[in-house]
């Protein structure tokens, strides 16, 4: 192999991929990215096994072929290069590449192509395009609550499939006993979208696929794409295909209550920052009494009983039904907060040490509950 290339392209085409690259294995093929030529473009892969992403770099190719060059190694040159410099690569011997950029020399280790694992080509079931910004908002809105409870997979994962109303429905939950509830996002599903059998994809696949979609912009989509056990997400130029999770996802609608019987409304960022007042004063675990009082008032409360301490903060809301009380993950809180996007947002609770739903006051496609810690 003899190429000549960019070397802000081949810098963003290793970048594109590096992340999946299994750099930490053992093995030195896994943290090696195969680059290999074809119509007048250079391609670049890394892999873990599970994952693989690809993505091509345009170059001048003087001879064709392919290697497999330590991933960390090339980086680390590319970056010590001047910028809008060219850069040649060269198979040197059957174990080096020879790499020259102006008077600058380098002779890298190299493996066999043949020993880089790639994932089997399959038939691809069915396929959808969404738009890029949309799937990139709904991965961030509910991954989060993944549970890493490497007891429960059928939890360790996001679940995209086609909700009984029809939409492409993002969704994460997690049962742990301090981080309890359940998180989704609808989007518009396109005609294609018909038969698409679900996906659980593992939080590791999400999170690259995440730094795929990083800086979309408005208009751009990824395709979406089935293929047996497998997803297939393609990103202007990059491609990354994971394997799926094989367990069934818990009935994530089961505890959502038909009803609710006192709730408030109020702007989401005084709330937000009235809970993070008191968890100043909550100790390790984080706790919170969130007491809704007749007349519209909320009294956000804490206590350390380490240090003797305590603090509370009081909120005017909009209130429907009697008061209430409960104890609450106030981290949680925070972290459903943090994904409400109106000014306002509407907590409802359904009765004692049942789910509390928090959601954007309006028309919103995203669902947020959580599970409380004791309701008195």
């Amino acid at each position: 192999m003899n190429i000549v290339i960019e070397r802000e392209s081949l810098l963003k085409a290793i970048q594109a991929v590096a992340h999946v690259a299994a750099r930490k294995s053992a093995s030195a093929i896994l943290s090696s990215v195969l680059l290999e030529t074809g119509n007048g473009a250079i391609s670049v892969t890394a892999t873990d096994l599970n994952i693989e992403s690809t993505t091509t770099a345009p170059c001048e190719i003087k001879s064709s072929g392919a290697l497999a060059i330590p991933v960390d190694r090339l980086t680390d040159i590319l970056r010590t290069l001047p910028p809008g410099s060219d850069l040649s690569i060269s198979e040197k011997t059957p174990g080096s590449a020879a790499m020259k950029c102006g008077r600058a020399n380098f002779s890298v280790p190299i493996l066999p192509p043949r020993d880089f694992p790639r994932l089997p080509v399959l038939d691809t079931i069915c396929g959808m395009d969404v738009p890029a910004a949309e799937l990139a908002s709904a991965l961030a809105d509910v991954s989060w609550l993944v549970s890493v409870d490497i007891s429960k997979m059928s939890m360790a994962g996001v679940f995209l499939h086609i909700a009984e109303s029809g939409d492409l429905r993002a969704v994460a939950c997690s049962n742990n006993g301090v981080r309890s509830g359940v998180a989704w996002v609808d989007m518009d599903a396109p005609d294609s979208a018909v038969g698409w059998p679900g996906a659980l994809i593992p939080q590791t696949a999400v999170q690259h696929i995440q730094s795929m979609l990083k800086g979309v912009g408005v208009g751009e989509t990824s395709r979406l794409e089935r293929v047996e056990n497998r997803i297939t997400v393609v990103v202007g130029e990059t491609i990354l295909m994971s394997q799926l999770l094989n367990y069934e996802f818990p009935r994530y609608t089961k505890p959502v209550p038909a009803t609710t019987t006192q709730g408030f409304e109020v702007d989401s960022e005084l709330l937000e920052a009235a809970a993070k007042r008191a968890l100043t004063m909550s100790g390790e675990k984080g706790w919170l009494r969130l007491s809704l009082e007749e007349g519209g008032t909320l009294k956000i409360q804490a206590r350390n009983e380490a240090i003797g301490g305590d603090a509370d903060d009081t909120l005017d809301v909009e209130m429907d039904g009697e008061g209430t009380k409960c104890v609450l993950n106030g981290h949680h809180l925070l972290d459903i907060l943090a994904r409400i996007r109106t000014e306002n947002v509407l907590v409802r609770f359904s009765g004692n040490h049942k789910p509390i739903t928090i959601n954007e006051a309006g028309d919103s496609r995203s669902f947020f509950l959580m599970m409380p810690l004791g309701l008195d």
